[in-house]
């Protein structure tokens, strides 16, 4: 089946031209993998262009190609030309802002390394996520509410999330904000960024200040892929049509189960795990990927000064 292979370069890049494209198709051919036709489609001049190929690339390529492209720092995904998105669900932690609030927090507390290496762990896949969870929140008893609402309005999202949510949902397709953080901050991210749904673990808050506890449910790591499974029999949609986007292990089994699935900056399991990852640049690196030409993208809705 043929696929699109397109580059796009960040921020840190050198202009993409012609021979970063004769590099990859050198690649390519090495893996039997060919491109169609001898045409770049430049989606935007020096920043972003696509080609055919005749088939998927197989992870053995993906890293060879990561490894070419690394110097220069740009990015690429292979994309079947039949993926057709009705469907977007992102983590929202280190994918779309770039904060881990319960090490933000934490640092406030003075407890900052102590929290970081659970969450580091948790991250990298070698504890459990609820464990992980509930271990981190403990330690953040008797945090005020006030605390709270200070690093609330604090959050902003990664370079890129807003144009990306917000183009998407111009064309129809359903966004929903599913993670492991806590409902305190997902509601104003997923407001921000142009979500339609957001989910998350509630925090429990009892006269002004943490309890230390989590209110069950815990969204965990297998919560995240039965969400989309939710939304995708809703809107009568399979995986196929679905893009999950996110940066560590516990979103492995939505990553996998996508039609794309895409590690953001992503920690070494996804990366080695997910064919299609933003490694350099921000997220309309995905916009680019899906064929969008800089023009098409919506702009982040800017606040009222007074």
């Amino acid at each position: 089946m043929s696929h699109i292979l397109t580059l796009v370069a960040s921020d840190q890049s050198p202009k993409l031209s012609n021979r970063h494209f004769d590099k990859i198709t050198n690649i390519c051919s090495h893996h039997a993998v060919q491109t169609i036709g001898d045409q770049i489609k430049w989606l935007e001049e020096s920043k972003a262009g696509q080609i055919s190929i005749n088939n998927d690339a197989p992870m053995a390529l993906i890293k060879e190609l990561r490894e070419a492209l690394a110097h220069d720092k740009i990015d690429f995904f292979s994309i079947s030309k039949k993926f057709k998105p009705s469907l977007i669900v992102a983590d929202m932690e280190s994918t779309i802002i770039p904060n881990e609030i319960l090490d933000d927090l934490a640092e406030i507390y003075g407890i900052g390394e102590k929290i970081k290496e659970i969450t580091e762990r948790g991250m990298q896949g070698e504890i459990d996520f609820t464990e992980s969870l509930r271990s981190r929140v403990a330690l953040l008893a008797g945090t005020t509410e006030e605390d709270l609402q200070l690093k609330r309005d604090s959050l902003k999202p990664n370079p890129g999330a807003p144009e990306f949510i917000r183009t998407l949902g111009k064309d129809g397709i359903t966004s929903a904000l599913i993670t492991g953080g806590f409902t305190f901050f997902s509601e104003k991210i997923a407001n921000d960024c142009g979500f339609d749904h957001h989910h998350a673990n509630i925090l429990d808050i009892i006269d002004g200040k943490l309890s230390g506890q989590i209110i069950d449910p815990i969204l965990d790591k297998d919560a995240k892929a039965h969400y989309m499974n939710q939304y995708l029999k809703k809107l009568g949609l399979t995986a196929d049509n679905a893009i999950a986007i996110g940066d560590g292990a516990n979103d492995l089994p939505m990553l996998e189960k996508a039609g794309l699935g895409i590690g953001y900056h992503p920690k070494p399991a996804v990366k080695q795990a997910v064919k299609n990852c933003i490694l350099h640049g921000d997220l309309t690196v995905t916009l680019y990927a899906l064929g969008y030409t800089k023009d098409r993208f919506v702009k982040p809705l800017k606040k009222r000064s007074f």
